[in-house]
């Protein structure tokens, strides 16, 4: 008599289920990507963290070459993004009005005066003197991109372990 026969059989008698042994040749098949998914994530994390990374230190040293200082008020406070909240600011220079972001968090509320570092030759760059201090490739690209491959990696070995403890349950 097969196994499947006997499995059969034995499953539909009354309290007694014999649940099939998991197939690890199988699951390692189909989860063999996983490897290639978190390579992706990764490159991913290094490549949108540089480039931001990388203009806000070209904003740096534009502003750098001929800074101003100014006052500044901010106008909003963005927190639907990230969970740390950045502020709009817009300050005046020469009758026009200029806005920019904060790189970084703002502790603060809308109406407040913040301090603001800009480029004498072209307003439109500016940032929170807060936010001066060039960021380094190694610290904030590298570290920061294996940081978030570390909390991928644990999330999609949750989904694993919760998808072979289903399907174990249900007896596939």
């Amino acid at each position: 008599m097969s196994l499947n026969r006997r499995l059969n059989r034995q499953n539909k008698k009354p309290g007694k289920r014999i649940r099939k042994p998991i197939n690890w040749a199988k699951l390692k098949k189909e989860f063999k990507f996983v490897p290639y998914l978190w390579l992706g994530t990764f490159i991913i994390f290094v490549v949108v963290s540089y480039f931001a990374i990388n203009n806000q230190n070209s904003i740096r040293q534009k502003v750098a070459g001929n800074p101003k200082i100014t006052k500044a008020k901010i106008i909003d406070i963005d927190d639907q993004r990230h969970r740390v909240h950045t502020a709009t600011y817009e300050f005046s220079e020469k009758g026009e009005k200029y806005s920019g972001t904060t790189f970084h968090g703002y502790d603060g509320s809308i109406g407040d005066s913040i301090c603001v570092k800009f480029s004498s030759e072209d307003p439109d760059y500016s940032f929170y003197c807060e936010d001066s201090q060039n960021e380094n490739v190694f610290d904030d690209v590298f570290l920061f991109s294996l940081k978030m491959l570390g909390l991928s990696v644990g999330f999609i070995i949750l989904i694993i372990a919760s998808t072979i403890l289903w399907r174990y349950l249900k007896g596939e």
